[in-house]
């Protein structure tokens, strides 16, 4: 069991997933034609309608990262423990 605390709020990895990360993640997840009443827009519809590999690709990026800061702040060599971060 992983005894240690991590603060994530510096983490730009984290903060990127939570946010931009979340909401393409969210528009996949859970599609609806619901109307954002402060937009107007089909937010949802939208983020899937505009996919692109520039989207998609600082968050594959962001996840890598992530997942290397993890594995190096519960002491672990993330090459060992986690190769595919470096595929």
């Amino acid at each position: 069991m992983l005894s240690k605390k991590l603060d994530l709020s510096g983490w730009k990895e984290a903060q990127y997933l939570a946010n931009q990360g979340k909401d393409i993640r969210d528009a996949l997840t859970h599609p609806s034609a619901h109307v954002n009443p402060q937009t107007g827009e089909q937010d949802k519809v939208a983020y899937i309608a505009h996919i692109r590999v520039t989207v998609v690709k600082p968050i594959l990026d962001a996840a890598v990262g992530y997942g290397r800061q993890v594995e190096e702040a519960i002491s672990n060599d993330p090459k060992l423990s986690a190769p595919w971060l470096y595929e």
